[in-house]
């Protein structure tokens, strides 16, 4: 895998997203938290939209570092690409076609965890995206 333009990567991911989310768009679609006494629902697009600005930043984070030459961790932007993009698909795709609409809500174990868990792991790997760009910037600026 080359890592010179990773930045295409995210764009390419926020892309696919914007597409399927076009196909497949119902204005019905809507995901419940419930937290304590309060149900907040949340619309799909709502969410596909925060994560394709989300992406869409990423990139242009990746962008900016390519054109001024200040060159990442190779392993940490593999894990980087790697998990973001893979979660963000999984949990994308996954609120469309894994999601039940009838849930049993007594269920053990459902699709529902496996998409938490992309998420969750999505949202965890960015601090090591953020690490990467501030040891990456210092070692840049150490050397010239």
């Amino acid at each position: 895998m080359k890592l010179n333009k990773t930045h295409i990567y995210f764009w390419v991911t926020a892309l696919f997203m914007l597409i399927f989310r076009l196909i497949f768009f119902s204005s019905d679609d809507t995901i419940d938290i419930n937290v304590h006494d309060t149900y907040f629902v949340i619309d799909y697009l709502a969410i596909t939209l925060i994560i394709l600005i989300a992406l869409f930043i990423i990139g242009l984070i990746y962008f900016s570092l390519y054109k001024f030459k200040i060159s990442l961790l190779k392993p940490l932007v593999l894990i980087h690409i790697i998990v973001t993009t893979v979660s963000v698909l999984v949990s994308q795709i996954g609120l469309h076609f894994l999601t039940p609409k009838n849930y049993p809500f007594n269920s053990p174990f459902s699709l529902i965890d496996i998409l938490n868990l992309a998420t969750v792991l999505g949202i965890l790997v960015q601090p090591i995206f953020i690490l990467n760009i501030a040891f990456s910037t210092i070692r840049h600026f150490i050397r010239k």
